[in-house]
């Protein structure tokens, strides 16, 4: 069974939220990974948490798609970007989001609370 519209908002929240990020959800295609989400499936009314992730080149989109947590995201740099010497602690954070959002689904399915 699918999650939720509703309930895919309060994980998506609650997991980004512990993990250091705000918890603003969005549900409208603005940006070109929420673009990309589009391309590879998902819906313009799928929730989702867009970030930079702490950069300025990156576009990251948080989401969930058959009950997997899932990313996308876009990015500009040139040689000279001060981003490309955080790209490790990019890749760790967008590890530590989709963990977390991803052990909030597995205890729904569950029959758990999710927090």
């Amino acid at each position: 069974m699918l999650i939720p519209y509703e309930q895919q908002r309060v994980i998506l929240h609650d997991a980004v939220r512990a993990c250091g990020l705000d918890g603003h959800i969005a549900e409208h295609t603005g940006t070109a990974a929420e673009g990309a989400l589009l391309r590879f499936g998902g819906n313009k009314k799928q929730p989702r948490k867009n970030s930079y992730l702490f950069l300025d080149s990156v576009d990251a989109c948080f989401h969930i798609q058959h009950n997997k947590a899932s990313c996308i995201f876009s990015a500009r740099w040139y040689a000279t970007s001060e981003d490309l010497e955080k790209l490790a602690e990019a890749g760790e954070l967008i590890k530590e989001v989709l963990r977390e959002i991803q052990s909030r689904i597995d205890k729904l399915e569950k029959g758990a609370d999710p927090e």
